[in-house]
């Protein structure tokens, strides 16, 4: 993750799908595959109750030092099929300010 502000975190397993969000592409890192991934991704839906799994908070800075932070974690989730998460971003900055992602995930057969 990185972050321009003070944003708060968590992961949160098998939560209620109440509206399906917008619908994002998961792309290979093995360029030239044929293989595509089985897993279905959103962002911006509406979701309720799970689990709480990890939480934390991404640090920002102030003023001159307004650098933003990254938060680089190795967090090791096996989801069995039928089962979900989400990852939630809360800007507590009190400001308009840019976060990122980056997800990688490998799928097998069970």
């Amino acid at each position: 993750m990185n972050g321009t502000g003070k944003t708060n975190y968590d992961v949160t397993k098998n939560v209620t799908i109440s509206s399906a969000g917008t619908s994002l592409t998961p792309q290979s890192a093995a360029i030239g595959s044929s293989l595509s991934a089985t897993v279905t991704a959103e962002k911006n839906g509406t979701y309720s109750g799970g689990t709480d799994m990890i939480t934390g908070v991404l640090p920002g800075g102030v003023g001159p030092r307004a650098l933003g932070s990254s938060l680089a974690g190795d967090w090791t989730l096996s989801l069995q099929p039928n089962n979900n998460f989400r990852v939630r971003l809360t800007n507590t900055s009190g400001g308009n300010e840019d976060v990122s992602i980056t997800m990688f995930f490998r799928e097998k057969q069970i």
